[in-house]
């Protein structure tokens, strides 16, 4: 599979999860909003049912019936009017300044037909400007004739802003004959719905206002005054309700409706933003997580597949050679081509096997370690698997003429003792095959206080830089760097390597104009 391919299919994976997870969110903060609307609901409904009069009482005002219904969530549009029992409208939801004059009781200032657009728009202005604090009141003039207040000039601002930050508002030339002290005011509520001509419930505003105000709401107020009672009608994202009253000696009737647009209303939600926030930087981390990791498990497989090629290619063409002699030998051997070198013939033929036994064996071995996921250790003392290996070259080194020098101290490890053993093994073939005849070999085991460190040095020629690194690898011969007449079949220092890296033991080389080191230190 191409990385490109890879890195397409692992994208819409991600995506499929994204979408997911995008559900997820949406469907809880759907949840919510589901939850607050029948919640506001609940309370107006409870509101109605504590209000609703069949006999006179005195002290209340038709403003009241109007105030505390506006106060449900700014999340969902609502529109209430109160018609009185001729079909009037005397009172309806909308933009008003509220407050306290704590000598006289509650007062009620609708300031729908004294906003122009021009200020509506920049109270709408205001408002976005709110998105962690509230529209305040800091200055009210008005004119007031009983209960019924007047606005003559208005001052809103941020709740945590300046006096000087705050935008003003004159309804009138005329002076007003009261002045709403700051220590005194309540507080306002704004219905943004009906400023904010951007906002993304606006046309469900618009169609409740106008069922409200329509001439059907009118007729079934008028029907509710002949016949005082009540009724309505919900459903998961819309309710209606109408309603009697009595205030002092007049009948009211108030007819409300509210609902939200639910897809809008949940995308535009603090709870669906804040969810799909957290999600996305969760999401951002995995994505970058999971690249990265794709990518490098791709480096390494590519890396695998490259080095299982390049080892089948050098395994057959280690096996070409000797296959290739033996194959014209036995030709030479059947076509009976020099007789009296039949025997030569037959000598080389029998060599060569033998070298393609050792290589598969080799061979074998290598697929045996690289395949093992564990081994099983021992405790034991390298000096005495150092001792006995190097008892096996013994002879040997004395037929070149080679001086041996050994350095072992105790050394107690735990390690599988057959593969460590051929780690040494390989190390002395080695030092063997690249010491010149009357050169110098050093076995040196060291613990030093726990570090432990097997070292084997030959003198010679030096491994250069450039082939340094590969000397490692499957199929690269010492042989060939150092200029030695012996032939090997490459794979010495691969499995060591396996052996080595199995352990989780330090392992390379030091190279000099003196000779060359090959090492291990036990971690």
């Amino acid at each position: 599979m191409s990385k490109n391919k890879m890195f397409t299919y692992v994208a819409i994976g991600l995506l499929f999860v994204y979408i997911l997870g995008f559900s997820v969110c949406f469907g809880g903060a759907a949840s919510v909003k589901h939850q607050e609307f029948q919640s506001a609901q609940r309370e107006l409904s409870a509101y109605a049912n504590e209000r609703y009069y069949t006999e006179k009482e005195e002290g209340k005002s038709v403003t009241d019936l109007i105030r505390y219904c506006q106060q449900i969530s700014n999340d969902f549009p609502y529109f209430a009017a109160v018609y009185d029992k001729d079909g009037n409208i005397v009172a309806q939801t909308g933009t008003y300044v509220s407050f306290t004059l704590f000598d006289e009781g509650n007062f009620y200032c609708p300031l729908e037909g004294y906003l122009t657009d021009e200020m509506k728009r920049d109270i709408a202005k205001l408002k976005k400007q709110a998105k962690k604090t509230y529209v305040q009141v800091c200055e009210f003039e008005y004119n007031r004739d009983g209960d019924k207040i007047t606005p003559v000039k208005l001052g809103l601002k941020l709740a945590n802003a300046d006096d000087d930050e705050a935008i003003t508002f004159v309804f009138s030339e005329e002076e007003a004959d009261s002045r709403l002290e700051l220590e005194k005011y309540l507080t306002a509520y704004i219905t943004l719905y009906d400023i904010d001509e951007n906002h993304y419930n606006r046309k469900k505003f618009d169609e409740l206002r106008e069922e409200v105000l329509s001439d059907e709401s009118k007729e079934k107020a008028m029907a509710v005054i002949k016949n005082p009672g009540g009724g309505g009608y919900s459903s998961s994202d819309y309710f209606e309700n109408s309603c009697y009253y009595l205030y002092g000696d007049e009948e009211y009737v108030i007819i409300e409706a509210g609902g939200y647009r639910r897809i809008l209303t949940v995308l535009n939600s603090d709870y669906f933003q804040m969810f799909l926030l957290e999600f996305t930087f969760g999401f951002a981390i995995l994505f970058i997580v999971i690249f990265i990791f794709s990518n490098k498990l791709y480096n390494k497989n590519k890396q695998l597949e490259n080095a299982r090629i390049a080892f089948t290619s050098a395994a057959a063409h280690e096996l070409k050679t000797p296959l290739a002699v033996i194959s014209n030998l036995s030709e030479c051997i059947i076509e009976n081509i020099a007789p009296e070198k039949n025997e030569q013939y037959m000598n080389s033929i029998y060599a060569e096997t033998v070298r393609m036994n050792k290589l598969v064996n080799t061979l074998l071995e290598y697929n045996r370690i690289t395949t093992a996921e564990k081994i099983e250790k021992e405790p034991c003392d390298l000096s005495s698997i150092a001792q006995k290996e190097l008892e096996k070259y013994s002879s040997l080194f004395e037929e070149k003429g080679i001086a041996v020098t050994e350095n072992l101290e105790r050394a107690d490890i735990l390690c599988n003792i057959g593969l460590i053993s051929l780690v040494v093994d390989n190390f002395l073939s080695n030092a063997l095959k690249n010491t010149p005849e009357n050169g110098e070999v050093k076995l040196t085991v060291k613990n030093d206080g726990g570090k432990i460190k097997l070292t084997v040095f030959n003198s010679g020629s030096h491994i250069a830089p450039d082939h340094g690194k590969h000397i490692w690898e499957e199929f690269y011969r010492i042989d060939s760097v150092r200029n030695s007449s012996d032939k090997s079949s490459g794979m010495g220092l691969a499995i060591c390597r396996k052996i080595l890296e199995l352990h989780g033991w330090k392992y390379g080389y030091t190279s000099t104009n003196k000779g060359v080191d090959f090492y291990f230190s036990v971690c």
